[in-house]
């Protein structure tokens, strides 16, 4: 099953899809989306994300992404790398991302 997905630097655009099913993946970057007429990845980072329990590394940078991170992300306890710079994400930082 796939493990690794890397899909940077197109020009991808529209929200984020449920990738609840790929739930062997163990790097995901989306970075760098952002087309020339302003298109990119917008909208928020879906919940059910955080049903992603073999994830590693998530690369979301350089995108048009909005809101705040869902709590689900603290339970993906085999992340090591967020990479999340160049959105507009706010609010607070889930509290099992502090330790």
């Amino acid at each position: 099953s796939l493990k690794k997905l890397s899909l940077s630097s197109n020009a991808f655009h529209g929200t984020l899809p449920d990738l609840q099913s790929l739930s062997e993946l163990t790097h995901l970057n989306l970075s760098n989306n952002y087309a020339d007429n302003g298109d990119a990845l917008t909208g928020t980072i879906p919940g059910s994300w955080g049903g992603m329990k073999e994830l590693q590394e998530l690369a979301l940078s350089f995108n048009s992404l909005t809101g705040s991170l869902p709590q689900h992300i603290g339970d993906l306890t085999n992340l090591r790398v967020l990479k999340l710079s160049g959105n507009s994400l706010e609010g607070t930082l889930p509290d099992s991302l502090k330790n």
